[in-house]
């Protein structure tokens, strides 16, 4: 399984490509997805649109400010989402 709190890199490509069997988890469909297709709609909340490529990117800074913060990849840790009222 690729650490996500590593920016994702063209290498990853050649390790993904060579192994190209059925995915293991979420974390590498989520990683073909963005290698086959980084444009395509991934994600939708109220009015903003993510595709991967953009979703992959703000997941690579949010592992980075956890890691400023001193999480050790692999720990849990929890969130809270605010949500918009519906």
């Amino acid at each position: 399984m690729r650490d996500l709190s590593e920016p994702f890199r063209k290498t990853d490509t050649m390790s993904l490509s060579a192994n190209m069997t059925e995915p293991k988890n979420v974390t590498d469909l989520f990683l073909r997805t963005n290698l086959r297709s980084p444009n395509a709609l991934a994600l939708i909340s109220g009015n903003e649109e993510l595709t991967y490529a953009h979703l992959s990117e703000r997941s690579g800074r949010t592992a980075d400010a956890l890691l400023k913060h001193g999480v050790l990849p692999g720990r849990s840790v929890g969130i809270c989402i605010i949500a918009p009222p519906n």
